[in-house]
């Protein structure tokens, strides 16, 4: 099944994917660093993620809250 949510959805989506992927490195890799400047850069794409998706169509932010919930992998 292929759903498509605007832009600025897809954007917050990938960004919530890479944070999380980047926290469990910092989580459980004790070898992992992180520079001051990645981090401030990574927090500023966030924020971007996070503004853009609050300008996104309240329906389609409510669509791909409901949509995130199910479990589509198929594994």
């Amino acid at each position: 099944m292929l759903v498509r949510f605007p832009q600025e959805i897809q954007d917050f989506a990938d960004q919530f994917v890479r944070m999380q992927g980047l926290r469990h490195l910092a989580d459980y890799d004790p070898f992992q660093n992180f520079l001051r400047a990645e981090v401030s850069a990574l927090i500023e794409d966030t924020a971007t993620a996070i503004a853009d998706w609050r300008q996104a169509d309240r329906a389609d932010r409510r669509a791909f809250a409901i949509f995130a919930q199910f479990d589509l992998r198929g594994d």
